[in-house]
């Protein structure tokens, strides 16, 4: 007759229990990983913005500017903003309004305007506001595009002075000039859809 001796079903349940035990510890107290970023900022990441043309525009005669940079100064100066712009969504009235009748006044011969898919994306313009914006920039050969950014529901575009290349053909008979930037957006980057030829909503600030 065998002593009774330890049961090696209940040690096996006991070492069993030990390991599940010291896993169970283990996962408490290993450092977290802290989970990859949202799918928003991923997408803010590779926002882009591209600069199709640079350089000055005569500051228009008083009375004479087109309709279109008089709203555009009026709510850059009402905001305290250092930049005005204007948003384009339709080939015509680009090359009438803004290319034919700002941008080229005083030079000839008259350039070639950019075209645009406007059923892709939008065209931008943007210029400094005088008594605003730093003299740097009122004195730039032109825009440089810094950076396109969510915020909240609209796009932020961010705009610094043009530093190097030479400095561009000044319009004649003149009484100074500005210098502008035209930047081109893509419609599908915006958070909110805005079908052509709605014009999305879009904020334009100075770099720092």
């Amino acid at each position: 007759m065998r002593g009774a001796g330890p049961d090696p079903r209940r040690i096996t349940l006991i070492v069993m229990g030990c390991v599940v035990l010291a896993l169970l510890l283990m996962t408490s107290f290993a450092p977290s990983r802290q989970a990859g970023p949202p799918a928003e900022l991923d997408r803010a990441r590779s926002l882009r913005a591209f600069r199709i043309a640079t350089g000055v525009f005569a500051v228009p005669v008083p009375g004479r500017a087109p309709a279109f940079y008089g709203r555009a100064e009026a709510a850059a100066r009402e905001a305290g903003a250092p930049l005005a712009h204007t948003v384009w969504v339709q080939q015509e009235s680009f090359e009438t309004d803004a290319w034919r009748d700002l941008l080229q006044v005083g030079r000839f011969p008259i350039s070639r305007p950019p075209k645009f898919d406007f059923a892709r994306e939008v065209a931008v313009l943007v210029w400094p506001m005088s008594g605003i914006a730093p003299d740097s920039l009122m004195r730039a050969h032109g825009l440089n595009v810094e950076g396109l950014h969510l915020a909240h529901f609209d796009l932020e575009l961010r705009i610094g002075a043009e530093t190097g290349g030479a400095a561009p053909a000044t319009p004649v008979n003149t009484n100074g000039v500005v210098p502008y930037g035209i930047f081109t957006i893509s419609r599908a980057q915006f958070p909110l859809p805005a079908p052509p030829p709605t014009e999305p909503p879009l904020l334009v600030t100075l770099a720092r």
